[in-house]
């Protein structure tokens, strides 16, 4: 019993170190070079006429970070969501293997479209969406396990522009492997 619990509480020290660490130079460029990509794929009209779309609904009824744990992807309000034009988009783009997901918020944080559900239906209190509404594109300072996909990665956002005006934000997962 104590090899066992030695072999566990050291395993669970290398998974928790492993979790958490800085940025190395090379996966900083990479994250950069990320950034820019992120910057058109926001661009896009079709990701700009979702999101406005999206903003010009407002409310989106019962859906909430409480009860988004418990939808499947096949049921309604998820299945709506993925099956959207911009969704469909945003799944080829991440065909691309360095990215763990694509998801696109309204202006509150709300859940517009995505390359796959996210873990959390608003994000309106995380720091990916508040630094990319303040205009720039944004990403975290280490390396952390993504919370849709939980691998290491860092977070980056941009903002969703249409003409000169923010709408949205897009983020992403850059993988650290």
């Amino acid at each position: 019993m104590r090899l066992f619990l030695r072999l566990f509480f050291s395993n669970c020290i290398v998974l928790t170190c492993a979790s958490h660490a800085a940025l190395t130079a090379p996966v900083q460029a990479k994250v950069d070079q990320y950034k820019k990509q992120l910057q058109a794929w926001a661009a896009d009209p079709v990701i700009v006429a979702a999101v406005k779309d999206a903003n010009s609904k407002g409310s989106v009824g019962t859906v909430t970070n409480d009860t988004w744990p418990q939808l499947k992807d096949t049921d309604s309000p998820v299945k709506e969501i993925l099956s959207t034009a911009a969704s469909k988009y945003l799944r080829k783009i991440e065909e691309d293997k360095n990215l763990n997901k694509l998801l696109i918020r309204d202006l509150k944080g709300n859940f517009v479209a995505g390359s796959s559900k996210p873990t959390f239906f608003n994000s309106g209190d995380k720091p990916q969406f508040a630094a990319a509404l303040r205009g720039a594109p944004w990403n975290a300072e280490d390396v952390n396990p993504d919370p849709t996909s939980q691998i290491p990665s860092v977070q980056i956002s941009t903002p969703i522009y249409d003409g000169n005006k923010i709408v949205g934000v897009m983020n992403s997962a850059v993988s650290a492997e």
